[in-house]
């Protein structure tokens, strides 16, 4: 049966990943129902699954059931490997989402920023985890108008996307981005565009010319150059 439960998990994985989301909810609770049956209610296959259920309705938009698989996730977790581990900080980070999406901005911190705390512990100040926390950081940031704030968890991200994937990665330029809309919040359109510009020179070279990542960023030039009235 938990061979079954594997199989099934993963299809759940497969039709998440390909935004399919009706398709995943159905294998992955077909999974949850067999891990529980046979592994019990507290087994870490059980809380792998309850994240993947957790991640889609976070997609869907419905976020309250999505944190109360989340929580039960984080309740197991944490029973079974420990308060800082780092598939702990991968659900607080999910936690942390979620109250982002909602405009919580004060609770995304704080989940966060406790995301932030045991990656770093457990993996290295300077590891790509740790960048993509900092990123999340710096977006809620710049929700909250908290520009410079936003700036400085943009630029450390940065440093270690640059350092740990190389100066042409997606990621760079997801957070080159990032930066350039923090400037152009703040009227600063000559900063914006060169970012942005930067942004679009490794999403075209990476990803391709016709990717949606590059379409959107010529989208943010577009918006810089009409605040300029070009």
């Amino acid at each position: 049966e938990e061979g079954l439960a594997d199989i099934l998990w993963s299809a759940g994985a497969l039709f998440n990943s390909q935004s399919l989301f009706h398709e995943a909810l159905t294998f992955y609770e077909e999974a949850l129902s067999i891990y529980k049956e046979s592994l019990g209610d507290r087994h870490l296959d059980v809380a792998i699954t309850l994240i993947g259920i957790a991640n889609v309705y976070t997609a869907q938009g419905r976020y309250k059931e999505a944190l109360a698989y989340y929580e039960e996730d984080l309740s197991i977790s944490k029973e079974s490997l420990g308060d800082r581990h780092p598939d702990v900080a991968t659900t607080l980070n999910g936690i942390a989402g979620v109250y982002d999406s909602q405009g919580r901005y004060k609770e995304a911190l704080a989940y966060f920023e406790e995301d932030l705390s045991i990656s770093k512990e457990s993996l290295g100040d300077r590891h790509p985890d740790v960048a993509t926390t900092l990123n999340d950081i710096a977006l809620v940031y710049d929700s909250q108008g908290r520009y410079e704030d936003a700036l400085a968890s943009y630029e450390e991200a940065l440093s270690i996307r640059r350092e740990s994937l190389g100066d042409r990665h997606p990621y760079v330029a997801t957070t080159l981005n990032g930066i350039a809309s923090v400037y152009y919040s703040q009227g600063r359109y000559e900063d914006a565009l060169a970012y942005f510009e930067k942004d679009l020179s490794i999403s075209k070279e990476s990803l391709g010319d016709r990717h949606p990542s590059v379409a959107t960023t010529l989208n943010d030039i577009a918006l810089v150059y009409d605040s300029q009235g070009r």
